[in-house]
């Protein structure tokens, strides 16, 4: 026990409560008028057993504080490590967030890539389906006509560009495997 006067308790409330109950005794006596002896002395016994259960209490409850003080101390040597452990998982926190949002903006892109992708497909079909639709009309003007017209060939390298080879393509080829178009 950490005292501040060696020896003597120094607790406030039984200071108080003690100047109480001898205020409490003074009071008694004085209204008391003539009693007997034997009753005065079964009051004074009487105050001072309840003056014993306070004291008693009190040092129960000194006790209950100064474990209290020990119990805030040691959770007060705690604390430095707890909040340096928050921090920390707190800066797990915001980095797991970041790359969360990266993700999701990364989705995004993809999301929008695929829908280009299949408005350029759809698009190609399209296109695939008006120039078999030609091909199939200069097929049958042909078959009819006995050969291709000289204008058709035009015709067909302005809409069917993607479809045939480029001359660089053919230059880039081994020897062995170029051939003329």
């Amino acid at each position: 026990m950490n005292r501040l006067h060696a020896g003597r308790k120094s607790c406030l409330p039984q200071g108080i409560i003690s100047a109480a109950l001898a205020a409490f005794l003074a009071f008694s006596l004085g209204t008391a008028g003539p009693v007997q002896a034997d009753q005065l002395d079964d009051r004074k016994e009487a105050l001072e057993q309840e003056m014993a259960e306070v004291e008693h209490s009190l040092e129960f409850l000194d006790a209950d504080i100064i474990e209290t003080v020990k119990q805030l101390k040691e959770y007060q040597s705690q604390l430095p490590a707890a909040q340096q452990k928050l921090a920390e998982a707190q800066g797990r926190v915001e980095e797991a967030a970041n790359k969360v949002a990266a993700l999701a903006q990364r989705v995004d892109m993809a999301l929008q890539t695929k829908d280009n992708i299949n408005q350029q497909l759809d698009d190609d079909k399209e296109e695939l389906a008006e120039t078999r639709e030609i091909i199939g009309q200069i097929a049958t003007q042909a078959y009819k006509q006995g050969g291709v017209p000289s204008n058709l060939t035009l015709s067909l390298a302005r809409r069917v560009t993607l479809a045939w080879p480029t001359p660089s393509a053919w230059q880039t080829r081994p020897c062995a495997a170029r051939t003329p178009p």
